[in-house]
């Protein structure tokens, strides 16, 4: 719900004492957050009047990046509204968007038409976040967990006929954009780079080659990045850590070369943390009658998006499997004869 502030002068004084709000110069409603933890006192400026949105949702992480301060809107777009300050960038979604990693999802339909424009000082007020003519309540959010996915899988044998059913839709959908054009013929410049990186990857096995998938493709998260975090998000089910680590260490020092969108997602892949879409689809591998379900949903994410996510974790099955028959090939034989 979003409540309009208005006000007969150009400016109110409240002041925040605890449990008591007193209001100065002020003959009209404004609605501020009221708690007995904050015994400071604050100056909030109203100028002709704004909205009041509820959060209903934020990531727990988001706490580190509001303590740190000086952030200032970076992008605004219909249903997205990223923040950004020295610690990297966050976002706030509409009330129909995914919960995801470094989010705040609000209870409002747009973010257009509320005066917020780049480079704008966000300021903070005890719970309150205020941007333009938009302030976002955050006191009764609520906050749920975004790494489920870890460690969910014994083994890929687990996920088999998961995969499969996976692999079926993505071939039966693969005329669409994208990383999905792995299955099919590519019928553009970004399509055609992208596959031809997948299919060098799987010829060669060389996990060097998927740091090259960083930027590969256009928009806030370009399909190479969105495959790459669906290896991750396969090799977190598995709790391939080693894996993991090699890929980080061979992605980082090329994250500049995307997005800062799309370095905000693939850090926080490196530490298994993935949007509940994500996850869905992941936990629905061990239930192969339930992936075309989540399949359909997860296609909906983005123009591409949610396709090349899927099209990583199908690759990520052939990758993990790869790596584990050359794990248990240069196994010593001794260690084997000692288990034994």
């Amino acid at each position: 719900m979003i409540q309009s502030l208005s006000t007969n002068q150009r400016e109110a004084t409240l002041f925040f004492y605890c449990a008591n709000i007193t209001i100065e110069s002020a003959s009209s409603y404004a609605k501020v957050i009221k708690t007995g933890s904050y015994c400071e006192c604050y100056t909030f400026n109203v100028k002709g009047g704004g909205h009041v949105v509820e959060a209903i949702w934020v990531d727990q992480q988001l706490k580190t990046y509001l303590n740190h301060g000086n952030l200032k809107v970076h992008s605004v777009y219909d249903h997205a509204l990223n923040l950004s300050n020295d610690l990297g960038m966050i976002t706030l979604v509409s009330q129909d968007k995914p919960k995801a990693p470094l989010t705040c999802v609000c209870d409002l339909q747009s973010f257009l038409n509320l005066q917020l424009n780049q480079g704008m000082t966000v300021q903070r007020y005890g719970h309150t976040l205020r941007m333009g003519s938009l302030s976002v309540d955050l006191s009764q959010a609520s906050t749920v967990s975004l790494d489920h996915v870890i460690g969910c899988y014994p083994d890929l044998e687990s996920i088999r006929l998961g995969h499969q059913s996976l692999a079926k839709w993505l071939i039966q959908h693969s005329r669409h954009d994208g990383a999905i054009r792995l299955f099919s013929t590519p019928h553009d410049v970004f399509s055609q780079h992208l596959v031809t990186l997948l299919k060098e990857y799987i010829r060669s096995h060389d996990i060097q080659l998927l740091p090259k998938l960083i930027g590969c493709g256009i928009g806030q998260t370009p399909s190479g990045d969105d495959v790459l975090v669906g290896i991750l998000a396969l090799a977190w089910s598995c709790y391939h850590l080693g894996f993991i680590q090699v890929l980080r260490h061979s992605c980082e020092p090329l994250l500049n070369q995307t997005t800062q969108v799309s370095q905000m997602m693939l850090r926080q892949a490196f530490e298994g943390q993935f949007n509940e879409v994500h996850q869905d689809l992941i936990l629905s591998l061990s239930r192969p009658h339930k992936v075309k379900e989540k399949a359909d949903v997860c296609q909906r994410i983005g123009h591409t998006s949610g396709t090349d996510f899927m099209v990583g974790v199908a690759l990520g099955y052939l990758v993990m499997a790869i790596v584990f028959v050359v794990m248990n090939y240069l196994k010593d034989p001794k260690e084997e004869q000692g288990t034994a």
